[in-house]
């Protein structure tokens, strides 16, 4: 009777411990009968989206469902579901940059995947991304759309089931917003808000997503008040007294830290030049005694060659091309006129500058010299002198070249 006794103390044990481990097991991953064979029949819909919004993100959320008939010990056909779901986020952040800019912007999409997707029976669902991304020279930031995609796999039948996606990407574009200047650990800089925006399609709905993006642009070291914001006052233009440019004025005016205004003028000189340079010889087919001027054509400049930066101004020179046009050869010359951006950091501003009447172009003179002949040409040295004007300012420029008349 003891014996008896013991071996059913031993066996309820036993039973206690099975059970015990069997639930542990369950709630660490629930049992999934082997499949011996299945086909999905019908492909179901990504069901519609339930959106809720909050603190500048739109969480989304639906059902997908596909029916699957199939045999593990027994037959079975079910209806498999997942929710899946989706999210948008508004994209805050700063950005350091050089200088303020006339900025052009670039946009690139891809998409991304995570390595840890969550598995719900026999559905894995992955966490994808659609990254859209706005940049430029000096910047750049990223919208992150999620999305989730599940894929039915039982070992016989696999499939991906239907989902929504993001689609018609709309980029709304962006604009620039001035900032009040700000002191960190004795640091100034000088900010603007870049506010930009998309508009995405999903589950038959569109959202807007948002983006603010502050632009710090480091002033220095400030041991006194500096300005928060500046405005421009006046801005005027007027010859030089030696007459081969401008004078190009700006008044700003500044809000300072402490609380008062600052006002000042800053002046840079605008130079307009001629080029008069020796040029090589050039080699023709025709005579001279056969030679006719048949008139000029102007090129605007397309090229900016930086001089330098000078007391906050940045001072670009544009080279105008005059090519005068004979029935043999073409001659040209370079009229080069100046412009300039005045720039203290925290305001960025285009000066008054002119530019050439390209349709006022005379010829002053022109002198065709003999300078030698051989069996093979006959050698003319030209120099030829035009006047350019800008703003009613003639500007003189000259060609110096040989042209051989090849016989």
């Amino acid at each position: 009777m003891k014996t008896n006794k013991f071996l059913q103390i031993m066996a309820a044990a036993a039973m206690f411990c099975a059970m015990v481990m069997m639930s542990s097991c369950e709630k660490d991953e629930p049992y999934l009968p082997e499949v011996v064979d299945s086909e999905v029949y019908d492909n179901g819909a990504a069901g519609e989206v339930t959106v809720q919004e909050t603190d500048g993100q739109t969480q989304m959320s639906y059902e997908s469902w596909i029916m699957v008939r199939g045999v593990t010990r027994s037959s079975f056909d079910n209806k498999v579901t997942a929710v899946l779901n989706g999210k948008l986020s508004n994209v805050y952040g700063i950005r350091d940059v050089r200088e303020w800019n006339d900025w052009t912007f670039t946009t690139h999409v891809s998409r991304e995947a995570s390595e840890y997707p969550r598995t719900e029976g026999y559905v894995t669902i992955t966490d994808s991304l659609l990254v859209y991304t706005v940049s430029c020279e000096d910047f750049e930031f990223s919208y992150q759309l999620r999305y989730e995609v599940g894929v039915y796999d039982d070992g016989v039948s696999k499939q991906t089931m239907p989902y929504h996606y993001y689609s018609n990407i709309r980029d709304n574009g962006g604009v620039l917003e001035d900032m009040d200047s700000y002191d960190e650990g004795g640091y100034v800089y000088a900010r603007k808000l870049y506010k930009h925006s998309i508009t995405v399609d999903f589950g038959g709905k569109s959202y807007d997503v948002e983006a603010e993006i502050v632009l710090r642009r480091d002033l220095g070291l400030f041991t006194g008040p500096y300005p928060l914001r500046c405005e421009v006052v006046d801005k005027s233009i007027e010859p030089l007294s030696t007459r081969d440019g401008f004078l190009s004025s700006i008044t700003i005016k500044s809000a300072m830290s402490d609380g008062t205004e600052a006002q000042e003028t800053y002046s840079c000189e605008l130079n307009s030049i001629g080029q008069s340079d020796v040029r090589p010889y050039k080699e023709v087919f025709g005579s001279y005694d056969n030679l006719q001027y048949e008139g000029m054509s102007y090129k605007n400049g397309k090229t900016e060659y930086s001089m330098g930066v000078y007391d906050y101004f940045y001072v670009y020179e544009i080279r105008d091309t005059c090519v005068f046009h004979y029935n043999y050869v073409d001659v040209d010359i370079v009229f080069a006129y100046q412009t300039a951006v005045f720039d203290n950091g925290v305001i960025c501003e285009k000066m008054e500058n002119y530019t050439y009447d390209s349709d006022k172009v005379v010829i002053t003179s022109e002198n065709w010299e003999f300078d030698g002949e051989t069996d093979e040409y006959a050698s003319y040295y030209l120099v030829l002198k035009a006047n350019n004007f800008i703003n009613g300012l003639p500007v003189e420029g000259i060609y110096y070249g040989g042209i051989r008349f090849l016989k």
